[in-house]
C-alpha cells in the first residue's frame, strides 16, 4: 500500500498494487500543523485493538509526493529497488505505422514530448500516455509523414 499526502496538492491518495485505491481531494490540513505525539507502523492508536500479525518487508518516506506512474513503478520494481534519478536511455523501433520509444522502468515519471524542428524548441506534448510492459516503460506513436523528434520530459 501507498499513501501520498500531499497539501500543497490538496489531496490525500492511496494505492493498493500501485493502483489508485482512493483519493480525497479536500484536504487542508497543512504538514506544519501535524502534531506527530507517537510514531506507530501498523498499530492503532485505539488500546483495545489487537496488534496485527503481519510482515513488513520495507517502508518508505519520500521527500515530495509520487506521481501514479512513479507508484507503479516502485511497485513493479519490488523492494530494495528504487526509482533512477539520472536521465534515460531510448530507444526506438518501427513497426508498420508506428514507432515505439522504451526506457527502463525505473525511470517513472516523463512525459513524452515532440517537435519537427529542433531548431525553434517548439516541444509539445506527443499524445502518448506510457504503458509498463515487462521491465520498462512504452509509448507506441504514430509515424506522420514529417520528420519528428521525441524527448522525455520529468
Amino acid at each position: 500500500m501507498t499513501a501520498v499526502f500531499d497539501p500543497p496538492a490538496g489531496y490525500l491518495a492511496l494505492y493498493t498494487n500501485g493502483a489508485l485505491a482512493g483519493i480525497n481531494n479536500t484536504v487542508t490540513t497543512t504538514f506544519s500543523s501535524v502534531n506527530d505525539l507517537f510514531s506507530y507502523v501498523g498499530r492503532s492508536l485505539y488500546s483495545a485493538d489487537p496488534y496485527p500479525d503481519f510482515t513488513l518487508d520495507e517502508f518508505r518516506i519520500y521527500t515530495g509526493a509520487l506521481a501514479a506512474s512513479e507508484i507503479a513503478a516502485t511497485q513493479v520494481l519490488g523492494p530494495n529497488q528504487l526509482l533512477s534519478t539520472a536521465s534515460p536511455a531510448i530507444s526506438a523501433s518501427v513497426s508498420g505505422d508506428n514507432a515505439t520509444l522504451s526506457w527502463p522502468l525505473a525511470a517513472a515519471g516523463y512525459t513524452i514530448l515532440t517537435t519537427t524542428n529542433l531548431a525553434t524548441g517548439n516541444w509539445m506534448a506527443a499524445g502518448a500516455t506510457p504503458q509498463i510492459v515487462g521491465n520498462q516503460w512504452q509509448a507506441v506513436l504514430p509515424v506522420a509523414g514529417d520528420t519528428r523528434f521525441y524527448r522525455l520530459e520529468k
